[in-house]
C-alpha cells in the first residue's frame, strides 16, 4: 500500500518506520529534507505523483484542520488517519466533517491492558471510575528545555489536557459518551510558561455515574492508572506497569515495543472496528475545550 505521511517530526517518523517495516511504500510531505523515503514539499504534487492509498496527518496539531481541508479541496477521498488530538480546539479547527473517511490515532485503545480492562468490565455494573495520568514535563523530551516546547505555551496549543487527551478518549471508549459535571485546570508549578500543568474533571456516562480524571505535568513518578469500582469487585489497570488487578489478584499483560501503534495500523488499514472515529475525536476536543479553554 502507498502511504503518504504529512509531517516529518518524531511521530511522523515513527509511523513511517513501522509501516515501512511491514512492506508499505512510504512518502513524506515536509518542508524539511526527508531521509529514507520519497519526499515532497507540495501536497498537490504528492497526491498526483505518488497516488497514495492512505494518508496520515502527523503535522503540528494547529495544522490538522488546514491539512484535512487541503486534502478535500484537492479531491482526495481515501482513508485518513489524523494524529491526536484531532484539532487544537473546535473553534480554531476551521473545518466541518470532511467528505472522506477520517480516524484519529489514539493508539492506547490498542494497549493490551485497555483491551483486558474492557473485557473484564463486560456484564458488570460500574459504580465509579477514577483515572489518573501524569509525568513531569522535564522527562518528556530529554535534552530539551521544557519551557521551549509547545507543551509549555497556550499560544502553541500546549497544556496537559491536550497532551494527555488519551485519557479523555479512553474514558469514552471504555465507559461510553461522557457528560462533564465540573472541572478545573491551572498552572500551579513552574514547568510551563503559561499553559495548565494540572487538571481535574468530574464526569458521568450511561454506564458509570461518577468518573474522575486527573492529569498533570508534575508527577516525577510517571503513571497511567485506572481504578474501577463495580458492584462485584474492584479492578485496577496500570498502563505503565502493564498490569490488570481484579480484586487484588495481579496479572501482568505482555506488551511488546510499538505494539499499540502496530495494532492500530493493522486495524485502520483493514477497516476493523476499534480506532477512534471522527465523531469521537471531535468529542475529545470539545471536552478538552471545556476543561482547559485556550
Amino acid at each position: 500500500m502507498r502511504i503518504l505521511i504529512i509531517g516529518n517530526g518524531s511521530i511522523g517518523n515513527r509511523h513511517a518506520r513501522l509501516l515501512a517495516s511491514v512492506g508499505h511504500e512510504i512518502a513524506v510531505l515536509s518542508a524539511r529534507p526527508v531521509e529514507d523515503h520519497r519526499g515532497f514539499t507540495s501536497l498537490k504534487e504528492a497526491l498526483t505523483d505518488f497516488l497514495p492509498d492512505f494518508v496520515i496527518v502527523a503535522s503540528v496539531t494547529s495544522r490538522h484542520g488546514a491539512d484535512l481541508n487541503a486534502l478535500s479541496e484537492l479531491g482526495y477521498s481515501k482513508p485518513v488517519l489524523v494524529e491526536k488530538p484531532l484539532l487544537e480546539t473546535i473553534s480554531k479547527g476551521g473545518i466541518n466533517k470532511p467528505h472522506l473517511p477520517v480516524q484519529v490515532a489514539y493508539n492506547l485503545r490498542f494497549h493490551p491492558v485497555v483491551i483486558a480492562l474492557r473485557k473484564a468490565l463486560e456484564g458488570r455494573t460500574i459504580l465509579a471510575a477514577h483515572i489518573i495520568a501524569g509525568q513531569h514535563l522535564s522527562q518528556w523530551r530529554p535534552g530539551r528545555d521544557m519551557l521551549s516546547t509547545y507543551s509549555a505555551s497556550k499560544a502553541a496549543g500546549g497544556g496537559v489536557v491536550r497532551d494527555l487527551s488519551h485519557e479523555l478518549d479512553l474514558a469514552q471508549y471504555v465507559l461510553g459518551p461522557l457528560s462533564l459535571i465540573t472541572s478545573h485546570s491551572a498552572r500551579v508549578g513552574n514547568v510551563t510558561v503559561d499553559s495548565e500543568d494540572i487538571a481535574a474533571a468530574i464526569l458521568s456516562s450511561t454506564s458509570c455515574p461518577l468518573i474522575t480524571i486527573h492529569l498533570n505535568y508534575l508527577d516525577r513518578q510517571p503513571r497511567r492508572h485506572w481504578l474501577v469500582i463495580t458492584e462485584t469487585g474492584t479492578i485496577e489497570a496500570d498502563l505503565i506497569k502493564s498490569t490488570l488487578t481484579i480484586d487484588g489478584k495481579v496479572e501482568t499483560v505482555p506488551l511488546a515495543p510499538d505494539q499499540t501503534y502496530k495494532r492500530m495500523h493493522q486495524a485502520v488499514l483493514a477497516g476493523e472496528p476499534g480506532p477512534c472515529s471522527w465523531e469521537e475525536g471531535i468529542a475529545a476536543v470539545a471536552l478538552a475545550d471545556r476543561i482547559a479553554p485556550l
